[in-house]
């Protein structure tokens, strides 16, 4: 049983992600050993019980029968941490469910629903290493994620995304990348794409952005979506100043109410 148990115990400390695996493959162990503890230690117990209480007598408590209850409340305890893990709504749950200040749910809703009815972005959304697993948990198999958080494959291509090079354009005109999703983390691709003009800022909250690349084929998407005078990775008081100044505070009000309500 040590070789069953010892690989997948060190996964499940290794990363959270691996304690699902962990449960499944090692209940069976723990039947097992439970059963074994039974057989060894608490049979002559349990005989002496029945000889005080005739009501138990012609050993209803067989090894089977242990093996079968003990299965049983595995599978059940299984069952149960799984449907509030992994069901469909990702609101707060006692010591379940998803973290909404960590991952981008709000985010993922918007271009599920927005955004992928247009099917040339159906798999066409860049996203930040980090949002990798909660994406392929939310969206596969129905659509494909572009990163993943173990895949270290294209570890350099991935780095190059993200540094401030001339490559960040080329390759993400290769992969025909239309949307990306990304966190504050890593604000530089941010900072460039929204500066170079080529990208559109079309929704953000406090854990993640979302752009759309400026060509025709999304100018209905970015005639409503577009955020052109609020700027969540630099609020500049200067900046405020000259939309004052111009008459354009009314609308940067009218960008920012439609955030906080999103």
């Amino acid at each position: 049983y040590l070789f069953l148990f010892l690989p997948f115990a060190y996964l499940a400390l290794k990363a959270r992600r691996y304690m699902a695996i962990f449960s499944l493959v090692n209940s069976l162990v723990v039947v097992e050993n439970l059963t074994f503890f039974y057989r060894e230690y608490l049979k002559e117990k349990i005989i002496r019980f029945k000889k005080y209480f005739p009501f138990f007598k012609g050993q209803i408590i067989t090894s089977y029968t242990l093996h079968f209850i003990l299965c049983t409340l595995s599978v059940l305890i299984m069952v149960v941490l799984f449907f509030f893990t992994f069901r469909q709504e990702k609101g707060y749950r006692f010591g379940l469910g998803i973290k909404e200040n960590v991952y981008p749910v709000k985010a993922a809703e918007f271009i599920e629903k927005e955004i992928i009815t247009s099917n040339h972005l159906q798999d066409k959304i860049y996203n930040s290493e980090e949002y990798g697993g909660y994406l392929v948990w939310k969206w596969f198999p129905e659509r494909k994620v572009f990163i993943f958080n173990d895949n270290l494959l294209f570890y350099d291509l991935r780095r190059k995304v993200d540094e401030k090079t001339t490559h960040q354009e080329d390759i993400l005109a290769k992969f025909g990348i239309n949307c990306i999703l990304k966190s504050y983390v890593s604000a530089n691709l941010e900072n460039y794409y929204l500066s170079s003009g080529n990208w559109k800022l079309v929704w953000w909250d406090d854990q993640s952005l979302v752009y759309l690349k400026n060509i025709p084929e999304n100018k209905g998407l970015l005639s409503k979506y577009t955020y052109k005078y609020i700027d969540p990775l630099n609020f500049n008081l200067n900046f405020a100043q000259t939309l004052a100044r111009h008459n354009f505070a009314n609308y940067a009000l009218e960008e920012l109410n439609r955030s906080l309500a999103a």
